[in-house]
């Protein structure tokens, strides 16, 4: 009895785990045997492992769509903040017309125009047909040292982002404490932070699944030649 590879694999909707490749690939899980005895030839095991891999692939192009649409609309709303009257896009959406407004945030303007640039270097990293995301790029139109920094920093950009996004959460923070100003302030000037968060752990499960496709690779040569 011959075992069907592309029904042996369940759809996930986050990149495949090992614990789960594992429960259906004998030379993943260290029996060399399935259920009936069957045991995947090599062309089977190179097939399921390229299967796995145009999956992550997929997914990969599927998640970079989607974290591009989230930084793209948050990267408008800060644009759009820059001339409203409104301290923040959230108190155009969840105050009434009757409650009054806190203050702006001191150093508004130069805070929003922080955050467009934290958008933007998101956006950049998330967009391989840029060509700035290698390390190992230089950027010759740009004096020493940003040349080699800069693709640098955008091909893992979130610690600088993420430390660059704290000053007017910290700011908001104390300005809440004061009683100038509230919530709504603060969570607003956390946004950056968050999508900066977001992008890392996704990146993370994407790294994990690609990771989970070379073990299995390296397991399968080491069944070949067991």
């Amino acid at each position: 009895m011959s075992v069907n590879v592309n029904q042996g694999i369940r759809m996930h909707s986050r990149p495949l785990s090992m614990s789960g490749i594992r429960k259906r690939l004998p030379f993943a899980s260290g029996d060399l045997t399935e259920d009936d005895g069957h045991v995947l030839d090599d062309q089977e095991q190179d097939e399921l492992i390229k299967d796995l891999r145009r999956r992550n692939i997929q997914q990969m192009h599927d998640y970079t769509i989607g974290l591009r649409f989230l930084v793209g609309l948050s990267y408008i709303l800060h644009a759009i903040s820059l001339f409203s009257s409104y301290p923040t896009p959230l108190h155009a959406l969840l105050t009434s017309a009757q409650t009054p407004l806190p203050r702006p945030l001191p150093l508004f303007p130069f805070f929003t125009l922080n955050s467009i640039l934290i958008h933007l270097t998101l956006f950049v990293h998330l967009t391989p047909s840029m060509n700035l995301i290698s390390p190992t790029r230089t950027l010759s139109f740009l004096p020493m040292p940003f040349s080699v920094f800069i693709p640098q920093i955008l091909y893992r950009p979130h610690k600088i982002l993420a430390i660059a996004s704290l000053p007017p959460i910290l700011l908001a923070l104390v300005c809440k404490l004061a009683g100038r100003s509230d919530w709504t302030s603060l969570g607003w000037w956390c946004n950056p932070l968050v999508l900066v968060g977001i992008v890392k752990v996704v990146e993370g499960w994407i790294g994990d699944a690609e990771e989970d496709v070379k073990r299995l690779e390296r397991m399968k040569y080491n069944y070949r030649g067991a």
